[in-house]
């Protein structure tokens, strides 16, 4: 588990967070949402150690963040960021990329390192792209690149910022499918999001960031619904369509 406990941050005066408890189990996919200017991104670079919290602690199975090494913490969690150099790499290479927090001395790929390089290029769809430079890709294909880099890094625990953006619809769904997939392999999945609507039809909880108001919301989907959690949050009204027995969000202005 994941735990964020009395954590304090600012940028110079504007104060981001003040005393937010929170946690994200394995096993589960959560969602980080809230306004532009929330905090979704600093608290997931928080999460990841790129940045230290002015008061309190973030923890990694029982075990502070800060008394880890950078490659002990890059065992336990791989993060994908939302903004990304263009990198002149084949889909092999870079995947492989993923395994670089464990290689020795020689940085030489062991037999399970390329084995975990090619489940991850399994998982994702890639075996017939593993020559072709990323640079010449779809956004879609790139992004499930950049998620088996991930997978292959085998870790834990997983965050993403913004993983959807710029994507289509059908690889919008492809993606989150793939996200899904992995909390429910015993992967802990943590993903700031913008789509309001795809953050409540995958995720199994919601931290829902409501800065104006103080407010920092853990819950279900179905609890955010229940009990107004989006509404409060985002000035729109969230309301719930059942078809086969099956109960979805939806988002409208009115």
């Amino acid at each position: 588990m994941i735990k964020a406990e009395s954590i304090t941050f600012s940028y110079g005066e504007n104060k981001i967070f003040q005393s937010l408890s929170t946690a994200f189990e394995k096993g589960k996919f959560c969602c980080i949402i809230g306004k532009n200017g929330s905090g979704k991104s600093t608290l997931l670079k928080l999460l990841s150690g790129y940045i230290k919290p002015e008061q309190g602690v973030i923890s990694v199975d029982d075990k502070a963040a800060s008394s880890y090494s950078r490659r002990e913490y890059a065992q336990k969690t791989a993060i994908l960021a939302q903004e990304r150099e263009k990198a002149d790499f084949t889909v092999y290479d870079y995947v492989s990329s993923g395994r670089y927090p464990y290689l020795g001395i020689t940085r030489r790929l062991t037999a399970t390192d390329r084995q975990l390089i090619s489940e991850a290029i399994s998982k994702t769809n890639l075996e017939s792209k593993i020559h072709e430079n990323i640079s010449n890709l779809s956004g879609g294909e790139r992004q499930r690149v950049y998620i088996a880099s991930v997978l292959a890094q085998n870790t834990p625990y997983i965050l993403l910022d913004e993983p959807t953006t710029y994507l289509d619809v059908s690889a919008k769904f492809e993606v989150m499918n793939y996200l899904s997939d992995m909390a429910k392999n015993g992967k802990g999945v943590i993903a700031v999001m913008h789509d309001i609507s795809l953050a409540l039809k995958y995720a199994d909880s919601l931290l829902i960031l409501d800065k104006e108001n103080g407010i920092y919301t853990a819950c279900t989907p179905t609890e955010a619904y229940e009990n107004g959690s989006i509404e409060k949050a985002f000035g729109v009204k969230c309301k719930a369509i059942s078809t086969d027995n099956k109960t979805e969000f939806i988002i409208t202005d009115q």
